[in-house]
C-alpha cells in the first residue's frame, strides 16, 4: 500500500516538474521582433520601379539575432497626397519568427500615360528593352496570390514586374516565401492555369500576369487548384477567359410499354 502511495505521489511530482519547465520554457521565449530603421524619407520612387530600391538605406536588428536585414521586404506601398507621396511599410522577422513591420512616408512620381493611336500597331505604348531587336516589350506582373493564405506577408516578393519581349523565354522568377506553405511556382490564372517556369517561351503579344500557386505543410492539398504543368514551349496564355455555361443534360422521356 506505501509503495502505490510512493509510485503516485511520484507521479504527481513529475507531472508538476514537467508543467513547470513547459511555463518556464514559454516565458522565457523570444517573443520580441527586430528593431527596423527606415533611413532617410528624402527619397523619391517612381511608380513601377523595383519595390527593392526602396530597401537601400534600411536596416534590422534582433536583441537575440543580431542583424536581420536580410530578412526585409517592402510589405505595402500605398499612394497618398494626391500622387505625391507613398507610405511605404517594412517588414522583418528573427529565426523565432517575429515580425515587426515599421513605415515611412517618401517622395513619389506617376508615370503619365502616352496616348497612342490605336491602329498604330508598330508603336506599342510598352517599353523597349536592350535585347529585344524589334523593340516591343510586354509587362510580365507577378500576383503573390496572399489572398490564398490567409496572410499578409510573403518573403521575397520585391520583384512586382518584367519586361519580356515575345520570343524570349521567361528567364529568372521570384521565388517567394511564406510561414507554413510551400511555393509550387507561376501559373497563368490565380486558380488552376498553366504552369510557367524559366524556360518557358514567351509569345504573347500583350501584358501578362502570373499567379504564385502555395501548397500548406500540413495539408500535401494546394492552397490553390492543383493543375498540370505544361510543357516548356511556346505558350500563349490568354489574359481574359470567360467560359460558357454548361447546360443540364436533357432526358429523354421514357415511352410506356
Amino acid at each position: 500500500m506505501k509503495k502505490d502511495n510512493i509510485a503516485i505521489i511520484a507521479g504527481i511530482a513529475a507531472s508538476i516538474i514537467l508543467v513547470i519547465a513547459i511555463v518556464t520554457a514559454y516565458c522565457l521565449r523570444d517573443k520580441k521582433g527586430p528593431i527596423i530603421t527606415v533611413g532617410s524619407t528624402d527619397i523619391t520612387y517612381t511608380e513601377g520601379e523595383p519595390a527593392s530600391k526602396l530597401l537601400a538605406g534600411v536596416s534590422a536588428f534582433d536583441a537575440k539575432d543580431g542583424d536581420v536585414t536580410k530578412t526585409l521586404i517592402v510589405d505595402s506601398i500605398i499612394v497618398i497626397e494626391n500622387n505625391k507621396k507613398a507610405k511605404v511599410t517594412y517588414a522583418a522577422k528573427d529565426s523565432s519568427n517575429n515580425i515587426t513591420k515599421s513605415s515611412k512616408v517618401v517622395n513619389y512620381v506617376k508615370l503619365e500615360k502616352t496616348d497612342v493611336d490605336p491602329d498604330d500597331k508598330e508603336n506599342p505604348t510598352d517599353d523597349k528593352t536592350e535585347n529585344d531587336s524589334t523593340g516591343k516589350a510586354y509587362t510580365v506582373s507577378f500576383n503573390y496570390n496572399i489572398a490564398a493564405l490567409g496572410t499578409s506577408t510573403v518573403w521575397g516578393n520585391s520583384t512586382s514586374s518584367k519586361k519580356l519581349h515575345t520570343g524570349a523565354t521567361f528567364g529568372s522568377l521570384p521565388n517567394p516565401t511564406a510561414n507554413g506553405y510551400n511555393f509550387e511556382g507561376w501559373y497563368t490564372a490565380k486558380n488552376g492555369g498553366t504552369k510557367v517556369t524559366g524556360d518557358t517561351v514567351f509569345t504573347s503579344e500583350s501584358s501578362l500576369t502570373l499567379y504564385a500557386h502555395w501548397s500548406s505543410t500540413d495539408n500535401p492539398t494546394r492552397a490553390t487548384e492543383k493543375v498540370t504543368s505544361a510543357p516548356t514551349s511556346a505558350i500563349q496564355p490568354t489574359m481574359k477567359q470567360t467560359e460558357a455555361p454548361t447546360e443540364a443534360p436533357t432526358e429523354a422521356p421514357t415511352e410506356a410499354p
